[in-house]
């Protein structure tokens, strides 16, 4: 289990550099609903859409409202605290939940966070969502240096949607899921750094995998290329071929490659992209970087790959009955 521990200092620096917005900034910050629906519902491994909650969040002093349920518990975990926040110097809306999970602590079991904000016609506005592991599994206490830290028994994930996809919300749909065999298809645990996604794949395995350039990195095309790998393996994961290309940087950060796996394969197979500076002898670093290592060699570097399983499919709901997506004149929203 992975725990990341927040510099208090950042986070101060975060907050202090937020409120030195200037007044224009302000201005062009869209304005959140004061009053916004919603209801919890769980699906388990043995009960399904039960509703938990429906109440709503009030927007009060730049905060929303806590809402303190109190006894709520399904088969799987018992909520314990829930909480929305969006300060006025935020760009996000900012849903948490905190529960306790019941039943067999098994390393395997992964629980699932997901909010959608729908408008009037129950189209969907904004998606987020975040998998976890039982958070009863592990140490009590974990050693930083010289200091201890006590880890809490409870999960505490948290949904992140765009501010500016929120003014025509009518109402959000929270759902608590527990996945007993591990993370979903085409579901992946954490952010892409580079909002890696996959298109479905044909008969014949043809599919496209889609990427954009680092966000806050500034990185300019003449100076900066994308290495750009897929490594098929079998079930057992011995190495069957690799596909290996070459990108320019693009200022637009729109990458769409085509890419072919066998089905038989698919579940199996990995990619890699990596963002790169040119090097004084860039032909030799590409040789070495591609099949022999890149040691020795200095510059901007970032990345982000995965297995394809675990890949979001770009263009297609991550379940079954999520709505379509509104016309909304806004960024996306944030996804992980």
């Amino acid at each position: 289990m992975r725990f990341t521990v927040y510099p208090l200092l950042v986070m101060a620096g975060s907050i202090l550099g937020g409120g030195n917005l200037s007044a224009n900034a302000e201005a062009k910050r869209p304005p959140v609903p004061t009053h916004i629906p919603f209801e919890v519902t769980t699906d388990g491994a043995h009960e399904k859409h039960e509703l938990l909650l429906d109440s709503a969040f009030d927007l009060k002093d730049g905060q929303m409202r806590w809402i303190r349920p109190t006894g709520i518990r399904c088969s799987f975990a018992r909520i314990v605290e829930l909480k929305a926040s969006c300060d006025d110097w935020s760009d996000e809306f900012r849903i948490e939940i905190r529960f306790e999970c019941l039943g067999p602590e098994d390393p395997v079991r992964r629980f699932c966070l997901e909010t959608r904000a729908l408008d009037q016609d129950g189209k969907l506005l904004a998606h987020d969502w975040q998998v976890e592991s039982d958070g009863r599994i592990g140490p009590a206490e974990i050693q930083l240096g010289s200091h201890t830290f006590v880890r809490s028994r409870y999960n505490s994930p948290f949904n992140k949607l765009s501010r500016a996809r929120l003014s025509r919300v009518e109402k959000l749909d929270i759902r608590l899921i527990e996945y007993p065999r591990g993370t979903p298809r085409h579901f992946p645990s954490g952010r892409h750094q580079l909002d890696l996604a996959v298109s479905r794949s044909n008969k014949c395995g043809d599919f496209e995998l889609t990427f954009a350039n680092p966000i806050g990195w500034n990185l300019g095309p003449p100076k900066h290329q994308i290495a750009f790998q897929v490594f098929v393996r079998d079930a057992n994961g011995k190495h069957v071929r690799a596909d290996r290309r070459f990108l320019m940087y693009r200022a637009d950060g729109d990458y769409r490659q085509s890419v072919r796996v066998e089905p038989k394969y698919y579940e199996s197979t990995e990619i890699s992209v990596t963002v790169f500076t040119r090097q004084p002898d860039n032909d030799k670093f590409i040789r070495d970087f591609f099949y022999g290592g890149s040691s020795g060699y200095s510059g901007c570097w970032t990345g982000d790959g995965g297995r394809l399983v675990e890949l979001p499919i770009k263009g297609a709901p991550l379940f079954s009955d999520l709505p379509e997506m509104a016309a909304v004149p806004a960024s996306s929203s944030a996804s992980r």
